[in-house]
């Protein structure tokens, strides 16, 4: 994928610098990487306009942006056939902590390539990946060999970047280099680092960073809520453990079972083998227990949910509020389920549904929870719950791979429409 975005910016003559990871361009496996690069600041203000573009000639979805500052997008596309995603961190300038690194004068006077891709020259990728791994205290043995390698192929240039951000230090850092003692800049980080912060700030990114931001997350949170529902024995453990190994284009994701209410960890299990077996709730009962839930779904949905969108968490349910209105024995329900399929209407919800299904036998001969014929009851009405619009019927009679892939297509195209 991103040697078609190379390919494209090249046909549409679009100036572009990859700042660093250039040689994982060529590399088969490319879905955990994330890719930099810098454009001018005249295109990069229409970069929402380009990724649209791309997507639109290649047939990609773009299902994901991160504002990570005035001059900086992280956009995830997707490629539904390869069931790929491209992560492409994208910058108008190369800044870090509010302080400009890199001029766009000096970035694009120099004509620099990797097997025609453009790159920085070896000083300009030195300086900014030299702070950038200062700052995030990740300057490793292999870090230091790779700048080594560039400091080695334009010494005096290095050396003007390094007195440039690092003045009084600058000496010991340039011997660091010069004597190839990796131990100096190991242990003197915090204090190399201490004086680049001295630097004069640009105080306009601060104020689009600290409140621009925040605000459009707020008003469109970046992330999704999701939930699993199915019979004991459909796999839905097994699917949910499945996709969240997946490299997604969210910050995390976050296991609630039923509720959205966080699991204390110092609670002990209950676990109750044959829920079918115990009495209904009179109607009474069962009528204050779904409104008790009504309260704990939205308060705690308020809590707890929507922080984790706004910080674009991947939130995933293992059954939800109408798990009762199929399976109302397990929640010892004696009321009426249609009062209680209306008050549904009440809650926040997640915005898409799984439904698990297959083979009553199949299922079955899993877990002997339910009886045959109780099993089939349950199958019907999740059949009948997956005509609703954010449902979708999912067969588990398939490898996990396959279903995590129909899953994952299916969220995609939903993140799509968000960019449509």
């Amino acid at each position: 994928m991103i040697l078609d975005f190379v390919k494209y910016l090249s046909e549409q003559e679009i100036a572009y610098k990859f700042t660093n990871g250039y040689n994982e361009i060529f590399e088969k496996k490319q879905s955990d990487s994330d890719f930099d690069i810098l454009f001018k600041k005249s295109d990069f203000s229409r970069i929402d306009i380009i990724i649209k573009d791309f997507c639109f000639q290649y047939n990609f979805k773009q299902v994901q942006v991160y504002d990570q500052d005035l001059w900086a997008k992280n956009f995830f596309v997707y490629d539904e056939i390869q069931n790929e995603f491209l992560n492409l961190d994208l910058y108008g300038e190369i800044s870090r902590r509010q302080i400009k690194i890199l001029n766009e004068t000096d970035v694009f006077h120099e004509d620099v390539t990797f097997r025609d891709v453009s790159i920085l020259s070896p000083q300009l990728e030195f300086i900014q990946y030299f702070i950038k791994k200062l700052d995030k205290n990740q300057l490793s043995k292999d870090t230091y060999n790779y700048l080594l390698k560039l400091y080695s192929k334009e010494v005096d240039g290095c050396n003007i970047q390094i007195r440039k951000f690092f003045r009084s230090t600058s000496d010991k850092v340039i011997h660091a280099f010069e004597s190839n003692d990796f131990e100096f800049l190991s242990e003197k980080t915090n204090s190399i680092i201490s004086e680049f912060k001295l630097m004069p700030k640009n105080a306009s990114s601060s104020r689009y960073k600290t409140l621009n931001r925040l605000i459009k997350r707020i008003i469109k949170p970046t992330g999704i809520t999701i939930a699993f529902l199915g019979p004991d024995g459909s796999g839905k453990s097994t699917v949910i453990d499945k996709l969240k190994q997946q490299h997604l284009p969210y910050r995390k994701n976050t296991y609630f079972h039923l509720k959205p209410i966080y699991k204390d960890s110092t609670a002990k299990n209950i676990v109750i083998s044959n829920p079918h077996e115990l009495p209904l709730y009179s109607f009474l009962k069962s009528y204050v227990k779904i409104i008790y839930f009504l309260i704990q779904y939205n308060f705690y949905w308020i809590k707890n949910v929507l922080p984790l969108k706004i910080r674009s968490s991947l939130v995933i349910f293992d059954r939800y509020y109408e798990d009762l209105l199929v399976d109302n024995k397990r929640y010892r329900f004696g009321g009426n389920i249609k009062i209680a399929t209306y008050l549904r209407s009440l809650l926040f919800k997640p915005e898409i549904y799984f439904v698990l299904i297959a083979d009553a036998q199949i299922i079955h001969n899993r877990k002997k929870e339910v009886s045959l014929d109780e099993l089939e009851t349950q199958l019907l009405k999740y059949r009948k719950l997956s005509e609703l619009r954010q449902f979708h019927l999912i067969n588990v009679n398939r490898p996990p791979d396959d279903i995590v892939k129909e899953i994952t297509t299916i969220m995609m195209k939903y993140m799509n429409k968000r960019y449509k």
